[in-house]
């Protein structure tokens, strides 16, 4: 049984706003790079489980990021 969450099941982060990844610090840059993943790992389908394995994002975190990525994407004029 799938655990995901209907409201982020159609995310496109294409239209989301591109980040100067190079203006962070190396440790930020790490951060960053491992939230990235999480969030096209759950995109393209990949479970929890194995997101987590690969890029140490637990799923409590990973739908804390993408409430928080789409509340800023709601708050864009145009959507």
């Amino acid at each position: 049984m799938s655990r995901r969450r209907a409201n982020f099941l159609e995310i496109d982060t294409c239209i989301w706003p591109a980040v100067d990844y190079h203006a962070l610090s190396p440790e930020n840059q790490k951060v960053y790079a491992a939230r990235c993943k999480a969030i096209e790992l759950y995109v393209a389908g990949r479970t929890l489980r194995d997101i987590e394995e690969e890029t140490g994002i637990n799923s409590r975190q990973l739908y804390w990021l993408l409430d928080r990525c789409l509340k800023c994407q709601m708050n864009r004029p145009g959507f």
